[in-house]
């Protein structure tokens, strides 16, 4: 099913104007050879398009692959994109409503349809250095220099130089490591010639440990000046979840060189600052009061993530520290810390965290007059009557898409995503039973209304697609029993009261043109 719906098609500018250059496979850090060549970073994109080690800029930009990742932009079924996305599922940043595009190249790509882009890339990601200062346990197993790779890196450094600078407008150092830890990105930006470039900007990302006031002065003033944007990872609120989630790093050299960089924001050059968090078990609580560090150090954004493993955790680590996980047996105190007043900052972006609001909505956060017990309800599976078993199940699977997964003569069990309920074969002692329902069932869906142009025509009809003011766009249908089933999509309204307002505000992404 596309990501786009007939009502609203969407468009991501990435693949036509973003090159990202990727690291050598090593623990904590995923991709392919170094100079793997890609559209969009390796987490939400990971289709190689080419090697920059054993080709030209040119031939990995309009390669084959390049064309198809950017047909399936196209054609709106970002079939090569992960669901997890920040950008996909919020909509901001490079991911747009077709109608929306304002930028004129972009919009000559739609309306023309083209999968070749003939002016290269415009904003780059130097993603080829491991090198860090740190070894965080979200990214990495071990400290990482990568002294023997001078060679490499270097080449690949003269070849985007000499090959992609001339259209670019932005180049983020590093995508892969950090800006100040590579002794090789370092050197890059004392030594770059940015004179030559008169449309570049600069993006730094660093855990900020080594940009202090004596680093940033052996940076000429001619590329001090295009470093206009930065971004640094944190992932904590206090010390002792620093040390932990930033091993290596010290926590009164971060508040005293964030000083030094906020200093950078209120007078020049940056001109956009943000903080990242990327939210787990053991830093969640702190959320709330990152938001406030980041405003104590004037951030124009504190960005949340959900925790990705990046080769670095076992599966069961990775349950452990996945907060964001709705099996999580504290995945609850996450959702009421998403409400902590302090979150509804103007600069909070809750990135791809941002689902769990809406899927939290019709959630009760306390349960303040239940019976205390030690048991605990784990799930909760609809089982629906019916006379006709077979027929039901064509219905289902025919007309609504579910998977039968199991079934025997009286009895199936049928699943589509997260959803799943039963159906039976009354038994004789419910022989007399009716099988009508004075509720109804709900499912919440993505691209609603595509659903719908699929539906209508198969089934008998309660009420047709529309959008309540209580924020979803839903419609209804009875299906082969009677029984009368609702799907529904959370959309924006036009005119937000005071408390959706502030919770659009939360859901908004980083947008910045640096993020573009």
């Amino acid at each position: 099913m596309s990501v786009s719906t007939t009502k609203k098609r969407l468009f991501c500018s990435r693949p036509f104007e973003h090159l990202n250059v990727a690291t050598p496979a090593v623990p904590g850090q995923g991709g392919g050879e170094r100079g793997g060549a890609f559209l969009c970073c390796t987490g939400w994109l990971p289709v190689s398009i080419g090697n920059l080690t054993t080709s030209s800029v040119a031939e990995v930009w309009d390669s084959e692959n390049a064309r198809e990742i950017r047909r399936s932009i196209l054609d709106g079924s970002f079939r090569y994109c992960k669901r997890e996305c920040p950008f996909l599922q919020t909509e901001s940043g490079p991911v747009q409503v077709v109608d929306d595009v304002t930028d004129a190249r972009m919009k000559e790509i739609i309306r023309d349809n083209l999968d070749v882009v003939t002016e290269g890339p415009r904003t780059l990601n130097a993603a080829f250095d491991v090198s860090c200062n740190l070894s965080c346990p979200s990214c990495r197993r071990e400290h990482i220099i990568e002294s023997g790779s001078q060679a490499e890196i270097i080449q690949l450094q003269k070849r985007l130089q000499d090959e992609a600078f001339g259209n670019l407008e932005w180049l983020t150092v590093s995508g892969s490591g950090d800006a100040f830890g590579s002794p090789f990105f370092v050197k890059w930006l004392r030594t770059l010639e940015v004179t030559k470039y008169p449309k570049l900007k600069l993006h730094i990302h660093t855990n900020a440990q080594l940009w202090t006031p004596q680093i940033w002065a052996k940076i000429s003033p001619e590329v001090q000046a295009r470093i206009v944007t930065a971004e640094i990872s944190i992932d904590a609120a206090t010390e002792n979840t620093y040390v932990v989630n930033r091993r290596g790093g010290d926590w009164n050299i971060l508040l005293e060189n964030l000083q030094f960089i906020s200093g950078l924001r209120s007078n020049g050059p940056l001109k956009y600052l943000k903080f990242d968090m990327v939210v787990q078990e053991n830093n969640f609580l702190e959320m709330p009061a990152f938001a406030e560090l980041g405003k104590r150090y004037g951030a124009d954004r504190v960005q949340f993530t959900r925790l990705v493993n990046w080769g670095t955790f076992s599966e069961e680590e990775l349950r452990q520290r996945s907060i964001h996980s709705q099996s999580h047996p504290r995945h609850n105190e996450l959702i009421q810390v998403l409400h902590d007043p302090r979150m509804q900052h103007d600069i909070v972006s809750l990135g791809n965290l941002a689902d769990l609001i809406a899927d939290a909505g019709t959630l009760a956060l306390e349960d303040d007059a239940g019976v205390e017990s030690g048991a605990e309800i784990q799930s909760l599976t609809p089982i629906l009557l019916t006379r006709d078993l077979q027929k039901t199940i064509q219905f289902y699977t025919a007309v609504l898409g579910f998977f039968c997964d199991s079934q025997n003569a009286t009895w199936a069990s049928l699943k589509r995503g997260s959803a799943s309920f039963q159906l039976a074969v009354p038994r004789d002692l419910d022989k007399d039973t009716d099988l009508s329902f004075t509720g109804s069932f709900y499912f919440q869906t993505s691209n609603v209304d595509e659903f719908w142009e699929t539906v209508k025509d198969q089934a008998k009809v309660c009420y047709g697609i529309k959008t309540f003011d209580y924020g979803m766009r839903e419609f209804a249908v009875y299906d082969n029993n009677g029984y009368l089933l609702q799907f529904g999509e959370r959309v924006s309204l036009p005119v937000l009261n005071s408390t959706k307002a502030k919770s659009s505000k939360r859901i908004a992404s980083s947008t910045s043109t640096a993020d573009a």
